[in-house]
């Protein structure tokens, strides 16, 4: 049970395959589904439906991260913090293989970002936004649909799987609310 002390990996003091696999299994198995292994998130797809854990509340635990947490908001909120603190450009890379969850993260990444953004500018007083997600916010929710609808396939491991890669940029700015 111990290896539920270790958000990170990095962390576990004796380090090889045997302890990093029953790290991770020991975790899933009391249904945390996240772990992080130094900058990684490792996700677990739990193939069922995990209560609150990616409800608005926990949503707005992760506003305003400045290191990264055993969550995929957590990493989202870690990138957001780069943007608006640092200043930087932030890179969220999802992979895995079919039926891994890699579009559910994305879009919870994204939603992550467009409401983290709608609390910032909630915190401007008299922002023509707060309060209400903008039409660009509403555009990048509602567009992953219209992206999944093109060049997808049904395989013996997923339904709706993709067949070809994504990228999607998201540009933070003032002048880009609308």
């Amino acid at each position: 049970e111990g290896a539920l002390e270790y958000d990170d990996l990095t962390d576990v003091p004796e380090l090889h395959e045997a302890a990093v696999l029953h790290a991770i299994s020991v975790r899933f198995q009391k249904g945390i589904i996240y772990t992080l292994t130094g900058p990684v998130l490792l996700a677990m797809n739990p193939f069922r439906v995990l209560p609150g854990i990616y409800g608005p509340d926990m949503l707005r635990r992760f506003i305003g991260c400045a290191s990264p947490q055993p969550h995929v908001f957590g990493v989202a909120g870690y990138a957001f913090h780069g943007i608006c603190e640092r200043g930087q450009s932030q890179t969220v890379l999802i992979s895995g293989e079919s039926g891994a969850g890699k579009t559910e993260t994305t879009k919870f990444v994204m939603q992550f970002l467009a409401l983290a953004g709608l609390e910032a500018d909630e915190a401007v007083p008299g922002h023509e936004t707060a309060g209400r997600m903008s039409r660009i916010e509403r555009q990048v929710l509602g567009s992953n649909p219209m992206l999944e609808a093109f060049g997808n396939a049904k395989t013996l491991r997923n339904d709706n799987s993709s067949r070809f890669g994504k990228y999607i940029e998201l540009q933070f700015g003032s002048d880009l609310h609308g």
